[in-house]
């Protein structure tokens, strides 16, 4: 049975009212298609959300680094990756570093050379409070 614009509106309206989001409505400017495009996207976005994973480290023998907890792999070469993880920003230092594997929807990563160094870099801690931070 299909779902009218007039029904859409509504369940949207009533979504925006009862979550309490900062959201615009302007009915006018969505057509019923982009509107359902919207509301699937969000639908997505909120199933695919990343969840904090717990972040660990092996290291085998100095030439294997398994890791998990990753976000995103910032930079690398042969001598250094930068990784975001869930515990912080993770420098691995070494020779001949090469990534193995790398699953950012599971959060790991393998390296494999020789691993000379890791390092997390201090957090910085968001200056201003919530409002500051809100209205960035």
């Amino acid at each position: 049975m299909p779902i009218s614009c007039a029904e859409i509106y509504s369940f949207i309206q009533l979504i925006v009212l009862s979550t309490g989001a900062g959201i615009i409505w302007e009915r006018d400017k969505y057509t019923c298609t982009n509107l359902m495009e919207r509301v699937y996207m969000m639908a997505y976005e909120e199933k695919y959300k990343k969840t904090e994973q717990p972040h660990n480290l092996i290291l085998e023998g100095r030439r294997r680094l398994s890791v998990s907890g990753v976000e995103d792999v910032e930079s690398f070469d042969e001598r250094e990756v930068v990784l975001s993880t869930f515990s912080g920003m993770l420098i691995v230092k070494g020779e001949d570093l090469q990534i193995e594997k790398l699953s950012l929807d599971g959060g790991e990563l393998v390296l494999e050379g020789e691993v000379e160094s890791m390092t997390y870099e201090a957090r910085q801690r968001e200056k201003g409070g919530f409002w500051a931070r809100l209205f960035k």
